[in-house]
């Protein structure tokens, strides 16, 4: 993860100068999601839809593969905790930068582990070892999380356009 995790309920964004007015975003969408197989694709054609919609469909490879990992981890993190709780993802944007934020009601932080950058892409296990924060890493400018006054966290993730 870059930068330390902050708690709080905030937007994700670019950082901006303390004295700078609150941001303004032109384009927002907010989806919630029950916790089941099927949340994944539905998200991802939410997506999809709501980029083509605000003329950023050349986003959507990059923003639907970031977005199939973290909302995979937040489901994992639900099903793990013996949650019921819905995911709720949260598109934002303007003329410089996409904004993916993906709400589960878990508290604890999303964990990029270090051994998982080493496995073996022919490996077979490859994909059980939770390499999608590796993904999200590598696929956009910058990511984290923060955790929610009412319970859970929000994992964001942040792409330059």
């Amino acid at each position: 993860m870059t930068g330390p995790a902050r708690d709080g309920a905030r937007i994700a964004c670019p950082p901006r100068r303390q004295d700078s007015p609150p941001r303004h975003w032109p384009h927002e969408n907010a989806q919630s999601f029950g916790p089941y197989d099927s949340t994944v694709p539905t998200a991802r054609a939410h997506t999809k839809v709501v980029l083509a919609e605000w003329g950023l469909a050349h986003m959507a490879a990059a923003a639907e593969l970031v977005l199939s990992e973290l909302v995979t981890n937040a489901l994992q993190a639900t099903w793990r905790f013996g949650l019921d709780t819905p995911v709720t993802v949260r598109l934002l944007a303007d003329r410089s930068w996409l904004v993916l934020e993906i709400w589960d009601g878990v508290q604890a932080a999303p964990e990029l582990r270090e051994s998982d950058i080493a496995i073996e892409l022919d490996d077979d296990q490859s994909d059980e070892h939770g390499n999608g924060l590796v993904i999200v890493a590598t696929m956009c400018h910058r990511w984290g999380f923060f955790r929610r006054p009412e319970g859970g966290k929000v994992v964001y993730a942040i792409f330059a356009l």
